[in-house]
């Protein structure tokens, strides 16, 4: 397996934890939107991702998380696509969008989700399991609707140099003109100062039921 699904929860870490970088806003769980992007193109690395992700979810310090996850966010890369349903039902329930099935509906799902937390004066973030274009429709699709939105309210974290790349370059352009684009170290590199956690040599220790106990209940 050459992308370790831990990479994802290392940018949601990223996400909630911004806080402790100076000039940077602070994740408020009580009123702020964490949106989760998923491409689930060409390879199933999201599939082990949104596995680990349901883990963080099931957390004490992260039941009252308000989040809304989408399937299909991919950008202009080929290969095939990989349906993802049942686990997004089982891990995210009701609060998720399929942009691959239906992407106009899903955009109005979302942006209402959107306006929702920015009328109560929340910050939206973005992880981007995959690429920008959906956001930058996001954002069009507010801007249709005269909803302007500073910089500083929309938060985007990337950390692919591959994700941008095949992310069409008018989007990128857009997302980053827009919004506050935050580019971490790609976790799936070694030598960048991320984990490094595309490493065939990496060898996992099978997770305890007393830790998964720990780890879902506190």
């Amino acid at each position: 397996m050459k992308k370790i699904l831990i990479r994802f929860t290392l940018m949601i870490s990223t996400l909630l934890s911004l806080g402790a970088i100076a000039k940077t806003p602070v994740f408020d769980i009580k009123n702020d939107l964490l949106i989760l992007n998923f491409d689930l193109k060409t390879d199933v690395d999201d599939v082990h991702t949104i596995a680990a992700l349901d883990l963080i979810l099931r957390s004490p310090a992260h039941k009252e998380l308000n989040y809304f996850a989408v399937a299909g966010t991919y950008g202009v890369q080929a290969g095939l696509y990989v349906p993802a349903n049942n686990l997004f039902n089982m891990v995210f329930s009701e609060y998720w969008t399929d942009a691959h099935q239906s992407r106009r509906n899903s955009i109005t799902q979302t942006t209402e989700k959107i306006k929702a937390t920015l009328t109560m004066g929340g910050t939206i973030w973005i992880a981007e399991a995959g690429q920008s274009d959906y956001t930058q429709t996001l954002l069009e699709k507010l801007k249709s609707e005269n909803i302007t939105v500073p910089k500083n309210n929309i938060i985007v974290v990337q950390h692919s140099e591959w994700n941008e790349k095949e992310t069409s370059h008018d989007a990128l352009l857009y997302v980053k003109e827009n919004t506050t684009y935050i580019k971490i170290a790609d976790g799936n590199k070694a030598g960048n100062g991320s984990s490094g956690f595309n490493d065939e040599k990496f060898v996992s220790t099978p997770l305890k039921i007393k830790n998964y106990y720990l780890l879902t209940h506190g």
